[in-house]
């Protein structure tokens, strides 16, 4: 992102390099689904941004036909393994870093 003041102070993380250490670290993160859940119950439908989404496997727990999910990672290894793993239109994956202007599609 050039001229955004953030050059050179973005830490590179692990998720990219090591997807299966991630992986085990993500399905402890909610493991009884209890967050996916709670927002099942409160938000049915609309919008919603998945910010920091890693591989994915939030998003994809989110999105429902009658919910949209905006998945912004800043690795871009990350949101490539995301868009791999998982085909759903429902699911647009960005990369973005903060400062960046995400906009609907």
């Amino acid at each position: 992102m050039s001229g955004s003041g953030f050059e050179g102070q973005i830490i590179g993380f692990y998720g990219a390099k090591h997807p299966s250490l991630f992986e085990i670290e993500r399905r402890c993160m909610d493991r009884d689904g209890l967050v996916i859940q709670y927002l099942d119950r409160e938000l049915p439908e609309g919008f919603v941004l998945d910010v920091g989404a890693g591989n994915g496997f939030t998003a994809i727990r989110l999105c429902s036909s009658s919910r949209t999910v905006v998945a912004l990672e800043p690795d871009r290894g990350m949101v490539d393994e995301a868009a791999h793993r998982n085909s759903r239109t429902e699911i647009e994956y960005k990369v973005a870093v903060y400062g960046t202007k995400v906009r609907k599609r």
